[in-house]
């Protein structure tokens, strides 16, 4: 019976962490890009692609160089990469999702809204 009460207490609160995991996670900041022809980027060995000039389309965003990426070495990131530069080749733009106030690190949301 101990036991039960135990395992279904455990349950309950793995539950609301999972639930409550999102929110933790911290919020997308959103940059309009709106030729992508105009991104300048480069490719690094570790499977990155670094965005260098974020700060030219949103004053806010961080300057040159290793700041945003896309990790090529997830199927999001190959998606991400793949859409930019079909994207690029028509001139075309789109939102760009970093992390929450412009904090270095992945570009983990693109999209046309």
């Amino acid at each position: 019976m101990m036991k039960e009460k135990i395992r279904s207490g455990t349950l309950a609160v793995l539950a609301l962490a999972f639930t409550l995991l999102p929110l933790a996670a911290g919020a997308v900041t959103w940059v309009t890009v709106g030729d992508l022809s105009l991104l300048k980027y480069q490719t690094a060995p570790d499977g990155r692609v670094y965005v260098r000039n974020l700060n030219e389309f949103n004053g806010s965003a961080l300057g040159c160089c290793y700041n945003y990426y896309v990790d090529t070495n997830t199927v999001e990131g190959k998606n991400i990469f793949a859409l930019i530069l079909f994207k690029a080749a028509q001139g075309k733009g789109l939102y760009l999702g970093v992390a929450d106030q412009f904090a270095p690190g992945a570009i983990t949301y693109v999209g046309e809204f």
